[in-house]
């Protein structure tokens, strides 16, 4: 049977922060510019206990909690994290994945008649945690809106299953402010109409109010609120901005060079067949190094050419890494590709007899060889390889699409 996930990050921007700065943690922290006239961008869950909100002037949470840390907002950082959790659900969970904002995304899994989704929500999110020092609640179901709306309810840090029976034990006490898709204005066309709850709206027989607030969207909405829209299948159209990956070891700080230097060209190869995989190819490559005090580090290059082989990759990443490496134990170590863009040629044809030095079109016969799940295009040295005891050779043009 197929099921929808939602995992949601908890606290996203606070939880990046104390990935990077344990210190951090269980301390009241906002996530705000230093200046006088700041707002939180995010806060953490002991603000939250407090009635403080995003969107809260930072001069008011000081007044009334003086105590708060602030922290400056590193957007580049969370984008990084974003990227390594959704690769690892994507590489780990279900490629079935559609990223819905920086800290959220749907996942749609078949599981088997004996599978329990709780348990496998379960085991999802403390991997997450484990794998990415990120903490998450996700919700369960058979649409996107009651996964969605069962992540709400199961913040912070937990796990919700909704079935059709549970929808009006899960959800109709709700205020209609608390209700996915209803934003401030019907909201507030609705609280003047009397209309408070999930329930008042699923029980209303004046169909006719709901139509003239919600207009075209009256029907598609009432569906859903009541567990009755089809089943949707995620969009798993992907355009990541930039491929990652990283690895804390958990056992021991690595210190040796030549440990070090083989995680980190495994890390491009994973990172080179991500990109090909995608036929994405990118000009800012960059390396996370992470200290004993369990602080990430970032090293970045841009590049005069965009790239996607592991080789070119991890030319540049050793270069950054003996650059700016002080010898010191390593718990982590990470390798991202970045500002992507989709590989081309800018010629109509391909001559598989000329011997190019180029990494477009070995990276469009790797993508046609994927896509076939086959070696049906071959370069040059490879093809001379296996014809060099036939008799004869000959010359053939393959046009690319």
């Amino acid at each position: 049977m197929k099921y929808i996930f939602h995992v949601d990050m908890d606290s996203f921007f606070v939880s990046c922060e104390r990935k990077n700065n344990p210190l951090l943690i269980n301390k009241p922290v906002a996530i705000a510019k230093q200046y006088k006239r700041s707002i939180a961008t995010a806060i953490s869950s002991e603000l939250k206990k407090l009635g403080f909100k995003a969107g809260d002037p930072i001069y008011l949470i000081k007044e009334k909690f003086p105590s708060v840390v602030i922290v400056e907002p590193n957007l580049e950082y969370y984008v990084e994290v974003s990227q390594n959790i959704f690769n690892y659900i994507k590489d780990n969970f279900s490629d079935k994945i559609e990223i819905y904002s920086i800290d959220e995304c749907f996942i749609e899994k078949e599981l088997e008649a004996w599978q329990n989704p709780l348990e496998i929500a379960t085991e999802l999110q403390e991997k997450i945690k484990k794998n990415t020092s990120i903490p998450c609640s996700i919700g369960i179901s058979y649409t996107k809106f009651l996964a969605k709306m069962s992540t709400y309810k199961a913040k912070p840090h937990g796990i919700i299953w909704t079935k059709p029976e549970d929808i009006e034990k899960n959800f109709y006490d709700l205020e209609v402010n608390k209700i996915f898709g209803i934003g401030k204005a019907y909201s507030k066309k609705l609280l003047e109409a009397g209309i408070k709850t999930y329930r008042d709206i699923v029980n209303l027989e004046n169909d006719n109010f709901l139509k003239k607030i919600f207009g075209k969207n009256y029907a598609g909405l009432l569906k859903q609120l009541k567990g009755e829209a089809s089943q949707e299948i995620v969009n798993t159209k992907w355009n990541p901005q930039g491929i990652g990956r990283n690895e804390t070891f958990l056992e021991d700080d690595l210190e040796d060079f030549s440990q070090i230097k083989s995680k980190l060209m495994d890390l491009c190869k994973d990172v080179a067949n991500s990109l090909q995989s995608l036929g994405r190819e990118g000009n800012v490559v960059s390396i996370q190094l992470r200290n004993i005090d369990k602080k990430w580090h970032i090293f970045q290059k841009k590049l005069s050419e965009h790239i996607s082989t592991w080789e070119k990759i991890f030319d540049i990443v050793l270069f950054l890494f003996n650059t700016n490496w002080q010898d010191e134990p390593l718990r982590g170590i990470g390798v991202r590709v970045s500002n992507l863009r989709e590989i081309y040629l800018q010629n109509d044809f391909i001559d598989l007899f000329t011997d190019f030095e180029n990494d477009k079109v070995k990276n469009i016969i790797l993508i046609i060889n994927n896509h076939f799940k086959a070696n049906v295009l071959k370069t040059l040295k490879q093809y001379e390889t296996e014809i060099k005891n036939l008799q004869g050779i000959k010359f053939i043009k393959k046009l690319v699409d």
